[in-house]
């Protein structure tokens, strides 16, 4: 069975049931995703179901290091960086 799927089975089982994802689980998936080969509702689902369970810091670390994993890292010797973006936690403008 799929990286995804196993996600799917542990996050998406309703609010009393769902169950946190390892870090190494939610890195799985997220390769799996990245790789192209998972149908684009699986991915929906397993993301909005990680979403509505409220994702852990392991699982926001392994879905990170996925992503590190398959995208060009670069260097910049800069002295100042600045966040342009406004924090949102779906009801109001403000950290959640």
């Amino acid at each position: 069975m799929s990286a995804v799927a196993d996600a799917i089975k542990k996050v998406a089982t309703g609010p009393h049931l769902s169950k946190d994802l390892s870090l190494e689980e939610s890195r799985e998936a997220m390769l799996e995703i990245l790789s192209g080969e998972v149908d684009p509702v699986r991915m929906a689902v397993m993301l909005i179901a990680l979403r509505m369970k409220r994702e852990t810091d392991e699982e926001n670390l392994g879905l990170l290091l996925a992503i590190q994993e398959k995208t060009g890292q670069h260097p910049l010797d800069v002295d100042n960086v600045m966040l342009l973006s406004d924090p949102f936690n779906g009801f109001s403008r403000h950290c959640p």
